[in-house]
């Protein structure tokens, strides 16, 4: 007898329907024994996989972005930093870092409730989102803390950015039911390869640039851009 394995399973595809909806699929061939061992026959079964697909998918995504404000999460930073760096390298690039941190956030909870303190981390990546490019990406460091890596800028091109960032957020009130509440970032920049060659080098002196911009008063850049 011919060696011939007892099982197929070919690789998950998607069919598009009639109707243009999609279904996930999983399609394994199991072998039937023929009376001429010369003639291979398999019996296909096709199962619809779509629930488990999207449950897959749900997860990736949880896994991967922070559930209040849809931005990507601290797991994915370091692994970007470090590939935006190797493509800088490679292209002669360089490469900006923005830690942007809400200012008085504690405050907020306080006087206001935790869900104005969601509704301002909220609106802060909704600013993110409005105010990078394509290619840049904006996460959730943790807390009240965000990042922003903008390839291919330089210091002044970033500081422009941050600034820009921080104007946009103090000429937009959170809108509570018992008030607007004005909201401030502070933001600490730092750039490869002038600050550092590495994921954690960068975020110490960007970090460190948001620790002065809180000892300048607040609801400033650091450093300052002329």
């Amino acid at each position: 007898m011919r060696e011939v394995p007892d099982m197929i399973s070919l690789p998950d595809y998607r069919l598009i329907l009639s109707d243009g909806s999609m279904k996930w699929v999983q399609t394994k061939g199991y072998r039937i024994e023929p009376a001429n061992h010369n003639d291979d026959r398999y019996a296909w079964v096709s199962t619809d996989i779509s629930e488990r697909k999207s449950n897959e998918q749900n997860l990736n995504y949880l896994a991967n972005h922070d559930p209040l404000t849809g931005l990507r999460n601290r797991l994915q930073l370091a692994e970007r930093v470090e590939s935006e760096i190797v493509r800088s390298k490679r292209h002669g690039h360089s490469l900006a870092l923005l830690i942007i941190d809400v200012d008085h956030f504690k405050s907020v909870n306080d006087c206001y409730g935790h869900m104005a303190g969601d509704l301002a981390l909220c609106a802060l990546a909704a600013v993110l989102k409005e105010q990078i490019r394509s290619i840049d990406s904006a996460f959730r460091y943790g807390g009240e803390e965000f990042v922003v890596i903008l390839p291919e800028e330089s210091l002044e091109q970033a500081l422009q950015v941050a600034e820009r960032i921080r104007l946009r957020v103090s000429a937009q009130p959170l809108q509570l039911e018992s008030g607007d509440v004005n909201i401030t970032v502070s933001i600490g920049v730092s750039v490869y390869p002038e600050d550092g060659d590495g994921y954690n080098r960068l975020v110490r002196v960007a970090d460190d640039h948001l620790l002065n911009a809180k000892r300048q008063g607040r609801n400033c850049v650091q450093p300052a851009y002329d």
